[in-house]
């Protein structure tokens, strides 16, 4: 399961068009400033990044799914 604080970053993020949402990279530095928490479980979880992304991404477009 990915993090609520996770999820709420990575929509605020994707909201405010900050950058490319698949530049991890990008996205972690961003993450670093509004919630050091949640940059670092991307960073350990490198591999769920993509599901982070889509979860969030149902989150936004108003599903329930996680």
């Amino acid at each position: 399961m990915i993090p609520l604080n996770v999820l709420e970053v990575l929509a605020s993020i994707r909201e405010g068009g900050m950058t490319n949402m698949l530049d991890r990279q990008g996205v972690i530095a961003i993450a670093d400033v509004m919630d050091e928490g949640a940059a670092d479980w991307l960073r350990d979880n490198k591999h769920l990044y993509m599901e982070a992304l889509n979860v969030m991404g149902a989150r936004v477009n108003g599903s329930k799914e996680e």
